[in-house]
């Protein structure tokens, strides 16, 4: 039972942060598009450390 409602309260919750995240997207599309790019550029010197 304690199972039940905890699997409901995280589901609620990330269904509350993914609604924020897209609020937030669509008023900030530019910044999180460089974000992004930051974010993959970072990515790939790490990767090619390697």
């Amino acid at each position: 039972m304690e199972m039940t409602e905890t699997t409901t309260r995280v589901k609620e919750q990330l269904t509350d942060f993914n609604q924020q995240a897209q609020r937030f997207i669509r008023a900030n599309p530019g910044a999180c598009l460089l974000g992004a790019l930051a974010l993959g550029v970072l990515m790939g010197k790490l990767a090619s450390l390697r």
